[in-house]
Formats: C-alpha cells, structure tokens, sequence
C-alpha cells in the first residue's frame, strides 16, 4: 500500500479506500471504495463539484456486485462548487460501494468532494462540521455540516430553511431496527433533476411515486417552490442532518428542531 495526500491507495492503481466515508476529494480517473458497511443500514453517497466550471460531471456508483446507477453532478462557476447529488443504497444486499470518476466521459475538466453519509457515517470528520442539536435549538448550516441528535419520544418538528435560493439536505433517522431517510429541497426550480440527483438502488429504477417515496430504499422526498419544508414525526431513535448543497447556498439556510 502507499499513502498519498493521507489518502490510503492501492498500490499500481487509482483506488482510494474510503472504509471511514470521510470528506475526500477525487479527479477523473480515480475511484472510492467503501467496504465492511452495517448491514440493514441506508447509506448515501454525497458528491458535490468543486471544479468551479459549469460542466456536469458523471460518475458511477456501484453497489458490490448488485448493480450500479450513473450519477450526475451538476457544476457551476460559482465559488465553492454547485449542488449536491446523492445515490442512496441499503447494505441488504452489498456491504460495499465503489465510485468511479470515469476520465473518458469527464476529460480533465472535474473535481468532486465526497462523503458517505448514514446515521453512524463518516467516523472521520475532517473538514466536516459534526455538532449535536438539540430541541429548542437553531443550527446554521454550513457546507459539509452534520447534525445529530437522539430525541425524546415526543411529537417533534423539523424544519430546514433556505432564503431565497435552493437548498437541499438530508435527513437519516431509525425507527426500531429499520432504517429510512428524508431529502428536503427548498425552493425547487422547476427544471431541477430529481431522478438523477437523488438517485436509488438500481432494483428500485431510480423511481419515486406520486408522492415523493421510493417504498424499496424506504427514502422520502420532501420539497417546496417556498423558503422552508416541515416535517412532524414521532421518533425517539438517532437522527442525523447533512447539507447537500454548496457553500454559497448554504449561506442563508438553517435547520431548527422544536416540539410538535
């Protein structure tokens, strides 16, 4: 093996191993691989472009031997990259993921950070801000941001606003020994790529129903053409927020936590 930039990498190849799902940064060319996940347990992968270009960047996220879905994620001119996409996955079948940054479709023109996110991922937060939040309380988001928090068994409500621009973030929760997730989109432009940036499991065809569910990956969408997205649930069981979006969206959005 040999370390480079801190990044463990098989010898005579492209593949950083990514066991921790910490913020990393690959180029086209380079893979992630992420083995030993907690079976039962939904992940997402969160891949956010820092070319600072406004070309889409393609890659392939594949789930063991299971299958695998193309993912695109959108550029921007902006400082700090655009929006994030995330392909989620349940560890049922596969207790593994790769990604790949194909250099044949992405030429040199992209750079992605990632993370792999679940109620218990990453281990390593470098560069990522990890803060507990608590009922009553107000969290602004920052990029890179996780929140967590483990309830009391009360009516409570979750609320993620952004002012003016769009703004996504997730919500990983467990109810019993299962396992779901919420993607909350703030003001939603009408040409924003649902299927492709909040992308599923290859079994369930990347597919949400009428209102929003993936029933198979148990994922929900919640999104509003309006500044903010509430959401009441009943839930005494670990709860864990992450920002979805660049920095520059990010500036005006928080996530707050009162009583239903």
């Amino acid at each position: 093996m040999i370390e480079s930039g801190g990044n463990t990498m098989t010898e005579n190849s492209n593949e950083k191993e990514w066991n921790d799902g910490r913020l990393i940064e690959i180029k086209p060319g380079e893979s992630l691989s992420a083995k030993g996940l907690t079976s039962g347990q939904l992940y997402a992968v969160m891949l956010y472009n820092v070319a600072q270009n406004d070309n889409t960047a393609v890659l392939t996220v594949r789930q063991g031997t299971f299958g695998s879905r193309s993912v695109q994620v959108p550029g921007t001119t902006q400082g700090r990259g655009g929006a994030g996409s995330a392909y989620f996955l349940a560890t049922d079948q596969s207790h593994s993921v790769d990604v790949n940054f194909p250099n044949s479709i992405n030429s040199n023109h992209g750079k992605i950070q990632a993370i792999l996110g679940s109620v218990a991922m990453p281990t390593n937060f470098d560069g990522i801000k990890n803060e507990e939040i608590k009922v009553g309380e107000k969290k602004n988001f920052e990029r890179f941001a996780r929140f967590w928090f483990t309830p009391p068994a009360e009516n409570l409500c979750a609320t993620v606003a952004a002012d003016r621009r769009m703004f996504q973030a997730t919500r990983f929760y467990q109810k019993g020994l299962t396992h779901y997730a919420d993607v909350y989109v703030m003001n939603k432009p009408a040409d924003f790529d649902m299927i492709n940036q909040v992308a599923v499991l290859p079994s369930a065809g990347g597919k949400y129903d009428e209102t929003g569910q993936n029933k198979e990956l148990r994922v929900k969408l919640r999104t509003s053409t309006g500044d903010r997205v509430s959401s009441t649930f009943f839930n005494g069981g670990q709860n864990v927020f992450f920002n979805m979006d660049s920095a520059a969206n990010s500036k005006y959005a928080w996530l707050a936590i009162d009583k239903g």
